[in-house]
């Protein structure tokens, strides 16, 4: 996001759409690498998505003065590699998991 700052700065009003998930959570700070636990996809891929959603948050914040939007969605459960690897089956296509995204495009503040 810093990195497109002047960009999203020009053409503001502006949205920054971070894909997120619904099953993130469990972020311990005090060990993002597992260097003090046994790694576990799982646990990664929750992980991920909470810091996505922090990150999300906190530009969100930083940013809105500058009429730059940043959200963070759960696009929805497609069959794909990953959520089989997950335990979950997914039973959206990518066209219908594209939806919550593409919408949040077009909803420029």
């Amino acid at each position: 996001i810093r990195g497109l700052l002047p960009q999203l700065r020009a053409g503001a009003p502006a949205r920054v759409i971070n894909v997120a998930s619904y099953w993130a959570g469990g972020l311990r700070l005090d060990d993002l690498e597992f260097r003090r636990r046994s790694y576990d996809n799982d646990t990664a891929y929750r992980q991920s998505k909470q810091a996505d959603r922090m990150l999300s948050a906190a530009f969100a914040e930083r940013l809105a003065g500058d009429r730059i939007s940043v959200n963070a969605c759960h696009p929805g459960d497609v069959p794909s590699r990953l959520a089989r690897n997950l335990g979950f089956g997914g039973h959206q296509s990518a066209d219908e998991a594209a939806d919550t995204p593409a919408w949040l495009r077009n909803q420029i503040s």
